[in-house]
């Protein structure tokens, strides 16, 4: 018996021993394979010096019962026979080593679940953007001194990452004359609830104040610019699925200006409180670029209100306030904010991560928000993987617009379930909700098999 029970524990010494290095290789590479085989080597260590106890423990307490109960018990003399002078217990060291047990195999368990967090954390890092392709060491020499993780936001296990940590506060600034800012505001409304790391704040401002501040030249005032910019933004709509057409006269809707549409944004913002600012912004961009329609006079506001979920009294309220030195501090504070930043036109964006504000520029660099964010950029529709064994298939949530001009598809980050969805685009009737209008424009999919 005491052969076999030091043998269990020289095995059990030998499996913690060998957990101690792959334990330390473990933690230090943040290693899943290392750490499953340090639990696993506490685990059998636990079982071993389990066994070694049991079998000590079987032996003893059959002995306790035969020298007891059996004919040898009757053969002790009869000094060791009296009261209080032969005595079975457990000393300290027994219930110590059933306690070094009991660590071992909470150890055991700890060193498992790591490993399973560590093969978590690696699969959610594997489906967003690299920002680099090699890991950046401490040791390598850079010209950033102690902070050249800010150069260089490593994996998530490096300091100064943006893996898995959040959400940031990502400012759009625009201004409804801008149909580049329409795309990048639909874009990132459609990111918005896939993008967990990304928390969207709309800023209307004055795109004429920042091109005035910034020496910037409008593109009406470039006569091949203004050529160029309705193939443009034919092209554009198409892809990213925004029902943009440039008005004919657009020069003339530019001198307009946009001052009292984006003083009722800013207006409509600070009554709800931010709740009714992406509703209201997408009217207006419809007025001017789907319908062709004047946004300068109060009645043309109103109108495009009511197809928002704003009441008449917070439209009125905003109507009054458009000539009122709160709006008009509100939208010049906007402005200044984003000239701060280095902003010379619209869209642009500020995202506000650890190493301080980056500013990005331009419809067509949501790809980089989403690298910046750590996060994964599926194309201007939102393309989406299907679960294993199907094919590719694409989330949208279609809704019919009365407009004459185009009937579009909206696109929407949406699983496929019934729950109710406010309108993408446009004034949604509620009998419309359930009817399918296809764009044109839509790209033909294969949609995914439900069936296995």
């Amino acid at each position: 018996m005491a052969r076999s029970v030091v043998a269990l524990y020289i095995v059990a010494f030998f499996f913690l021993f060998l957990s101690f290095f792959t334990g330390i290789a473990g933690c230090w590479k943040r290693s899943h394979a290392n750490l499953v085989s340090t639990g696993l080597l506490q685990l059998l260590s636990s079982l071993m010096d389990a066994g070694a106890m049991g079998l000590w423990h079987a032996v003893q307490f059959y002995d306790h019962h035969k020298l007891k109960d059996q004919y040898s018990y009757a053969q002790w003399p009869d000094i060791l026979k009296q009261a209080g002078v032969t005595e079975f217990y457990y000393g300290w060291s027994y219930i110590l080593a059933w306690i070094g047990i009991g660590q071992c195999l909470i150890a055991s368990i700890m060193f498992l679940s790591a490993a399973r967090c560590i093969r978590s954390e690696k699969r959610i890092e594997q489906t967003k953007n690299m920002q680099y392709l090699m890991p950046v060491y401490p040791d390598k020499r850079n010209p950033y001194g102690v902070n050249y993780a800010y150069a260089y936001p490593g994996p998530y296990h490096y300091h100064g990452s943006q893996y898995g940590i959040g959400p940031y506060v990502v400012d759009l600034f625009y201004d409804i004359i801008s149909p580049y800012s329409w795309i990048s505001f639909e874009v990132l409304c459609r990111y918005r609830p896939e993008w967990q790391s990304m928390s969207l704040r709309l800023k209307p401002f004055l795109l004429g104040g920042v091109f005035k501040q910034s020496g910037n030249t409008a593109p009406i005032e470039v006569p091949n610019k203004m050529r160029y910019m309705p193939t443009d933004i034919q092209r554009l709509s198409q892809l990213y699925g925004v029902p943009i057409d440039v008005p004919m006269d657009f020069p003339e809707v530019v001198l307009k200006k946009s001052l009292k549409a984006q003083r009722f944004i800013t207006a409509i913002d600070l009554l709800t409180k931010g709740k009714s600012t992406e509703d209201i912004s997408r009217q207006l961009w419809r007025r001017v670029f789907v319908s062709h329609q004047d946004v300068t006079l109060p009645d043309s506001l109103r109108e495009a209100a009511k197809c928002c979920p704003i009441s008449e009294d917070i439209v009125e309220k905003a109507i009054v306030s458009l000539d009122q030195n709160q709006i008009k501090d509100k939208l010049r504070k906007n402005t200044e904010e984003a000239l701060s930043y280095g902003a010379f036109g619209a869209p642009t964006h500020v995202l506000h991560l650890p190493n301080g504000p980056q500013m990005v520029f331009g419809s067509d660099r949501i790809d980089i928000i989403g690298a910046l964010l750590g996060e994964k950029y599926m194309g201007p529709l939102l393309k989406k993987r299907c679960p294993r064994g199907q094919q590719l298939c694409l989330s949208f949530t279609p809704y019919v617009d009365d407009s004459p001009v185009w009937e579009p598809t909206a696109y929407q980050p949406l699983n496929l379930s019934a729950r109710p969805v406010p309108p993408f685009m446009g004034c949604a009737r509620p009998k419309s909700h359930s009817m399918l209008s296809v764009s044109p424009l839509a790209i033909p999919l294969q949609m995914a098999n439900t069936t296995n």
